[in-house]
């Protein structure tokens, strides 16, 4: 009896199943070689199922190890230490410690301007006045003159106003010549002019309107 158990001088092929005759060498159908005992050689073919199966699983294992240690490592806390191994010290954000070697500037009172001695004082206050009464909109005769007065808060500010008129041939502004506060405006021809006073900045019109006798 055969190895395949068949005692007819044919042999079983165990990989397709065929039987042919024990004399042949290999089998017909699928060309696996036969040895002594009628033990089959496995083809090639199957060998290299399993090689590919054995790379795969060692690949997949040293790609899961990199990833676990990735991972790992990216979700640890970071540890705030110096190149030299020592330990950080991070500044309490809500203490009053300063920082070692830093003195923190505090100012001894603050800059009021208004009473700041280096400062200059700052005009608050810019009008013309007429008899002593604030004048926004008068209306005058050709040939006639208004005495005008500047009003400064504060008084004492030690620059001097600057009078000026829109319209020059309309009515014109004069300042005393001793009195830089006071000026005299000349009504000469129909129409009208804005009588502007400027002083420390801050600047007051007059709207003044002349019409004929």
């Amino acid at each position: 009896m055969s190895v395949n158990g068949r005692n007819d001088g044919s042999v079983k092929c165990p990989e397709c199943g065929k039987v042919y005759s024990a004399n042949t060498q290999s089998c017909p159908r699928c060309g696996a070689a036969r040895l002594r005992g009628n033990r089959h050689v496995v083809r090639g073919s199957q060998r290299i199922p399993v090689i590919m199966g054995v790379i795969v699983f060692a690949f997949l294992t040293v790609a899961t190890g990199v990833l676990l240690k990735y991972y790992s490592s990216a979700s640890s806390p970071i540890n705030n230490t110096s190149p030299t191994g020592t330990p950080i010290k991070l500044p309490d954000m809500n203490s009053n410690e300063s920082l070692e070697g830093e003195t923190p500037e505090v100012s001894e009172s603050p800059v009021n301007p208004s009473t700041d001695p280096t400062l200059p004082p700052m005009v608050d206050m810019v009008e013309i006045r007429i008899n002593n009464k604030k004048a926004v909109d008068i209306t005058n005769y050709v040939g006639t003159k208004t005495a005008v007065t500047a009003y400064i808060r504060p008084q004492d500010f030690p620059e001097e106003p600057v009078w000026a008129s829109s319209n020059e041939s309309v009515a014109s502004v004069v300042p005393d010549a001793n009195n830089p506060q006071k000026a005299t405006i000349h009504a000469i021809s129909a129409g009208q002019a804005n009588i502007t006073l400027t002083c420390g900045g801050v600047e007051y019109t007059l709207i003044f309107r002349v019409r004929k006798k």
